[in-house]
């Protein structure tokens, strides 16, 4: 059974409320206080602010707006509504019905918001706050194309609405553009370095694309913002669960709830840090307090049902997962784990339904589609089973080659000897030489004096030479292969490997070039290109080749490392960006661990250079260790 983790994007908007709030001062004290902790995102330090202003002022508009606003981003949002609608009737203006219908939006009322916003729309046009804000509405609505388009207009009328570029960033996080998220919040966080969103957002985001050390760091740099941030523990919480620190999650957790002992969130993520223990009692005691806070959360009731199916009470399991899936039908989770429970409870049919339910949701859900395919072989439905590995090579076409093979299987139950053999050699066109195989052992004439099928022996040899270290030979039988399939670029690049064994760098060029010509976007192939050609000492053939790297396929963290490595004697600063890259893209890079931890020293940064040298040690390096001992004592 698969658990699932709080899942969850800080989507922030701060009001820049109307210039006679500071005129109000003098009649509600305290008021500029609560905005400006506002302005900060310190949603909870806000609220208490401004209920102290309402229990003496009620009638105070930017008083309800904000109340109204950091309700809305705490989720509470009965109560933001209460007050948003006070806001409107005092003040119907622009920012209080935009802010009003982002609540509506994101109470799936969107009738209502789609009103409000027409209405504020109406009221006041062309400036940077209200396209911040109607970027802000599209966010709920989850029209995030849009929604950057709107932001980036209301960027365009002012370059330091901070709060447009946090939205933005959320947008493009949300698409799993991460990198490009990040981009945008280093500039709100050089713009506006003591606002607590932007270094929120950059922690969950840096966690969403696997950097869980630059996400502890910024998240430890919130609480050194703030101590009391519990929002800033729970994600902390959510970084050490990810990062294996069970211990150090529960302690966060725990932390957070003496802080706020009401919040619901941190008891469920609590309750999801026990799993590896399988603490089950403790999981089910923990969401129990957070069903107890929050009747419609539905996570708890996910990690509470897992606890079941854990402990094999499965109808405890499902009556949990159905309760979820009541709270919020668009969400996937619950209908794959009620599929799993049910068929534990061997209802077959019940756990198909599910598993449909949540491919209606997403399609292409690879973990559905097997586990469908899975249960349609089991009870006896060949051509279903069939149908569903279609699906399969329909939305995962990368890699068709075990699906086809699976198909093979099912047509040779089947005694479909025509359709077996014709799967049979499909998978063996993706490289799966099972497929080879079964044409060899079959009755596959059809396909026996096939090329691909005749070039196999040869292929196999050549695998066997290379285990050996008979590049020699390895080499022959790679040319035996690429005269019976001129056009694969894969036995260039394979023959290319064995000749750079034998320092025949030119003769390994000539092989990745014609690799690279039958398949332009080879990564490997076009990064081999250019070790060989450094060896040659072409060095600007080799940075050429990395450089062609950086565009194609940007995420080659090989590219990065062999290109720092080039210039590092020149560019000390350039190598170490350029390893920074390796290792985002390559959390377990050792060598650009350790190269960086060296350079860092070259520039008497012995902290970075310290950090870099024990990470590379940890990965198991001996040479970090050494210089680990000398340099960091």
């Amino acid at each position: 059974m698969l658990c699932t983790r709080m899942g969850r994007f800080v989507v922030y908007l701060l009001l820049l409320l109307p210039l006679f709030c500071q005129a109000q001062d003098a009649e509600a004290p305290g008021l500029n206080d609560g905005l400006a902790k506002l302005q900060k995102g310190n949603y909870s330090a806000a609220i208490r602010q401004f209920t102290k202003v309402l229990e003496q002022f009620p009638d105070n508009y930017a008083a309800n707006l904000g109340m109204g606003i950091s309700l809305r981003e705490t989720g509470r949002l009965d109560s933001a509504l209460l007050h948003l609608d006070r806001a409107v009737r005092m003040q119907p203006t622009a920012e209080a019905y935009l802010n009003r219908a982002a609540l509506f939006y994101v109470l799936k009322q969107n009738a209502k918001g789609d009103r409000d916003e027409q209405t504020a729309m109406h009221m006041q046009t062309g400036s940077a706050l209200i396209y911040e804000l109607r970027g802000y509405c599209l966010l709920m609505k989850q029209d995030y194309v849009k929604a950057i388009t709107v932001l980036d207009s209301a960027i365009a009328r002012d370059k330091t609405t901070y709060k447009a570029y946090v939205n933005k960033a959320s947008a493009l996080s949300i698409l799993k553009k991460y990198q490009e998220a990040i981009a945008v919040l280093d500039h709100v966080i050089a713009l506006k370095p003591d606002y607590l969103n932007a270094w929120y957002d950059r922690a969950y985001t840096n966690m969403l694309s696997g950097n869980m050390e630059q996400a502890f760091a910024d998240c430890n740099k919130l609480m050194e913002m703030d101590d009391r941030n519990v929002d800033a523990l729970l994600l902390r919480a959510d970084v050490k669960d990810r990062s294996g620190d069970d211990a150090g999650a529960m302690a966060d957790c725990k932390q957070a709830i003496a802080l706020d002992p009401n919040n619901a969130k941190a008891y469920n993520l609590l309750a999801l840090t026990r799993f590896d223990a399988h603490e089950y009692q403790e999981i089910i005691a923990d969401c129990n307090k957070a069903i107890a806070l929050k009747p419609d959360y539905y996570d708890p009731y996910i990690q509470r049902g897992d606890a079941y199916d854990d402990l094999g009470d499965y109808d405890k399991a499902i009556a949990d997962y159905t309760k979820a899936i009541s709270i919020d039908p668009t969400k996937l989770i619950a209908y794959r784990e009620c599929a799993a429970s049910v068929a534990h409870k061997n209802d077959y049919k019940g756990s198909l339904y599910y598993l449909n339910k949540g491919l209606q949701i997403e399609p292409d859900n690879k973990y559905l589609l097997e586990h469908k395919y899975q249960i349609q072989r089991y009870t006896g439905d060949p051509m279903g089973a069939i149908s569903t590995l279609d699906q399969c090579i329909k939305y995962h076409p990368d890699s068709p080659m075990a699906y086809n093979m699976e198909k093979t299987y099912i047509y040779d139950s089947l005694h479909d000897n025509a359709s077996a053999c014709k799967f049979a050699f499909e998978a063996l066109k993706g490289g799966l030489t099972d497929g080879y195989e079964y044409l060899t052992t079959h009755p596959c004439a059809a396909y026996k004096q096939r090329p691909l099928v005749l070039a196999q022996p040869y292929i196999l040899q050549a695998s066997k030479e290379y285990e050996l270290g008979m590049y020699n030979a390895e080499i022959a039988s790679f040319t035996k292969a690429i005269a019976l399939l001129p056009d694969s670029p894969i036995l260039y690049y394979n023959r290319g490997a064995a000749k750079r064994k034998l320092n025949d760098f030119s003769g390994a060029i000539e092989d990745y070039s014609k690799a690279i010509s039958l398949r332009p976007r080879f990564s490997d192939a076009i990064a081999a290109r250019a070790v060989a050609k450094a060896y040659l000492n072409d060095i600007e053939g080799a940075k050429k080749d990395y450089q062609l790297l950086f565009k194609l396929d940007p995420g080659y963290a090989i590219a990065y490392n062999n290109y720092a490595s080039m210039i590092a004697e020149t560019d000390v600063l350039g190598a170490i960006d350029y390893l920074t890259k390796a290792v985002y893209y390559n959390k377990k890079y050792t060598s650009a661990y350790l190269m960086r931890g060296k350079l860092y020293q070259k520039l008497g940064k012995k902290e970075e250079a310290c950090a870099d040298l024990k990470k590379a040690e940890s990965l198991g390096s001996p040479d970090a260790k050494i210089e680990r001992m000398v340099y960091c004592k």
